[in-house]
């Protein structure tokens, strides 16, 4: 199987900027038992279903066995989708594992991204199980291919799926033609599915998307605070900034897959611009040798190459054991990079983040807590970049000026991280005052700020409704 693998996992992952008529800014609370659409979507493009299959040398390969909408002809647009057919190397990245049936499999959920050379990504969300046959068999994949981004809305789907199939083929896929119908919901909104469930008439299934902030929509934080201490997230957060080399590794996929993207998510407002491959197949381990930053998943059957020596790998490749919560291999010092004070505030307020348990200081979710941590470092240490564009228009940035006009004990870390592509993109992106002045993010900056006019440094001042400064103040975490 021939793949790309220089663009196939290059991630574009720009967090959705929560606009007005959204959860965070809206001028009136939604009604979240109504039905509305976001831009006409439908839930997902395809749902293929991947099996094992034994090739003429009595292999295992896997292979597409179904896919819906189906292809009409060899000339149909998916024949000619070069993402699609990587697929199935993604669903089985342990192929080498499968050798013969088995009686038993605890059934796994996992995602991956698909980015085509032009930017656009693509979500995999896959769930692996055993087909309910009586007899040893080999798992098979569920797979529901979406350009968006809601793990949790996706996971319940494919829960239905998997509920159906002990009933029976005909069930599953009524269901999933019903779903496929179905417009894409607003945050806090539902979508209801009635479909023939297998039994006695119609099973009517209610799915609805969480009111959380979009970037953190198809993330799952309990994972990564169970398998790793504040002070390792830490770590993985100083090498994130820097653009390291940063491997994971754990027994299960789903492991691999929730975590990656729980550390990915705590980069917010920036954008991870390198290689991002959540599980990464066995047959393509030598991606590992890239000299390029990555951030990659590996199943544990698979590392030993790496951590042998067999493989080429760079020097300072930091290595993550998720299932035994330790650094394989832990060589950088990027933490004393950082300013001390805002480092010892983002220590405190991770700290009491992955010890909570419920709403802690005003917070949704741990989830939601850990990543205003990480924004609110990002607020401390590089807040005032709006105040250095040169022009009103905001086309050329004075990066000497943003060095400058930071704390004396943070132009050592200023001065990396200017350096790096997810500063450079964030610049480019936000040339204007206008351009994210609803996010998330500049939001949370006006709060800290106290004066809109503070963040903005003389541009265009975007001014925040009372319900929304509320709605913000309330995000942020404060340790």
């Amino acid at each position: 199987m021939e793949m790309d693998r220089h663009n196939i996992m290059r991630p574009r992952l720009k967090p959705v900027v929560v606009r007005a008529g959204q959860e965070v800014v809206s001028m009136e609370e939604e009604d979240s038992d109504s039905e509305e659409a976001l831009g006409g979507d439908s839930l997902f493009q395809y749902v293929l279903v991947i099996k094992l299959t034994k090739d003429e040398n009595g292999k295992y390969s896997p292979r597409v066995t179904y896919q819906f909408p189906p292809k009409l002809s060899e000339h149909d647009e998916s024949s000619k989708d070069e993402g699609l057919q990587s697929i199935p190397a993604f669903c089985f990245p342990d192929l080498q594992l499968w050798t013969e049936p088995v009686n038993t499999y605890k059934s796994e959920t996992f995602s991956f991204i698909l980015t085509d050379i032009g930017g656009r990504k693509r979500f995999g969300y896959c769930r692996r199980l055993l087909p309910a046959r009586g007899r040893p068999c080999m798992p098979e994949v569920y797979c529901l291919i979406s350009p968006l981004g809601c793990f949790s809305l996706y996971s319940k789907i494919l829960d239905h799926v998997e509920q159906r199939i002990a009933r029976s083929s005909s069930a599953v896929f009524a269901f999933l033609k019903a779903v496929i119908a179905k417009p894409f919901p607003s945050p806090g909104r539902k979508v209801v599915v009635s479909a023939f469930g297998g039994g006695v008439g119609m099973d009517t299934v209610v799915l609805k998307r969480p009111k959380d902030s979009a970037w953190l929509e198809h993330v799952d934080f309990e994972v990564l605070t169970s398998k790793l201490s504040y002070e390792m997230i830490m770590k993985i957060f100083a090498a994130l900034v820097n653009e390291r080399h940063i491997l994971f590794v754990a027994e299960r996929l789903s492991t691999l897959s929730t975590c990656i993207l729980a550390c990915v998510a705590l980069l917010y407002p920036f954008e991870w611009q390198h290689v991002f491959i959540p599980v990464l197949p066995a047959s393509l381990i030598d991606i590992c040798c890239s000299p390029l930053p990555y951030i990659i998943g590996v199943m544990k059957s698979a590392i030993e190459p790496v951590i042998n020596g067999d493989l080429p790998v760079e020097e300072n490749v930091l290595i993550v054991d998720l299932d035994e919560g330790r650094f394989i291999t832990d060589v950088l010092n990027d933490l004393s990079v950082m300013p001390n004070k805002h480092r010892s505030d983002l220590e405190t307020s991770l700290k009491s983040a992955c010890r909570s348990t419920g709403n802690a200081a005003g917070q949704s979710s741990r989830g939601q807590a850990i990543v205003a941590a990480c924004m609110n470092f990002f607020i401390q240490t590089i807040g005032h970049y709006r105040k250095c564009y040169k022009a009103a228009d905001g086309i050329d940035f004075d990066m000497p000026l943003f060095i400058k006009s930071g704390s004396k004990s943070s132009s050592e870390f200023l001065t990396a991280f200017s350096k790096t592509q997810m500063f450079d993109m964030f610049i480019q992106e936000n040339s204007t005052a206008s351009t994210n002045a609803g996010g998330m993010f500049e939001l949370a900056m006006a709060e800290n700020y106290g004066s809109s006019d503070d963040v903005l440094g003389g541009h265009t001042a975007f001014k925040l409704h009372k319900q929304a400064k509320a709605k913000i103040k309330g995000f942020i975490w404060k340790g």
